[in-house]
């Protein structure tokens, strides 16, 4: 699982590269060691490319609760997480948009447990100028977008 838990693009950017890290980490029943391992390659891959005088942002579905409170935010009937709805580094803000995934065990009726498990990470030369959930009530997935607005330092 560590050589697909995500995808790389490189966009020159004067003497530097732009570079993106497209992240879908395991979910559902995976191994707490792969799922701790593929976190630790993505941090140390993304400190590389930032060493390397790189701008880096790593964007896409964690399968992990990413402000560690989503059940107390959503109200989830659920408050046991699941060993895919785990991030070992819990924030403790609510987040202030929708959630970006749903339970997917039934059809969604606006009462499913729902999570904020998709977002971004970028290095300190992104500047993020506005991050925030496309609230399109899971019409088309069990996951809602996340959009980011940035400009490079």
């Amino acid at each position: 699982d560590l050589d697909r838990c995500y995808s790389i693009v490189r966009v020159p950017v004067g003497d530097a590269e732009l570079v993106l890290f497209n992240v879908h980490l395991s979910a559902y029943g995976a191994d707490a060691s792969i799922m701790a391992a593929q976190r630790e390659k993505l941090y140390e891959d993304m400190t590389a490319e930032r060493a390397a005088g790189n701008y880096v942002i790593a964007g896409g579905d964690y399968n992990h609760d990413m402000i560690g409170v989503s059940g107390e935010v959503y109200g989830n009937a659920t408050q046991v997480v699941e060993s895919w709805a785990k991030f070992d580094e819990t924030g403790t803000a609510a987040f202030p948009d929708a959630a970006t995934c749903r339970d997917a065990g039934r059809p969604y009726d606006g009462t499913n447990d729902r999570w904020v498990m998709d977002t971004f990470i970028y290095s300190d030369n992104v500047e993020c100028l506005d991050c925030s959930t496309v609230d399109l009530d899971f019409a088309y997935s069990d996951h809602n977008p996340v959009a980011m607005t940035f400009k490079l330092r």
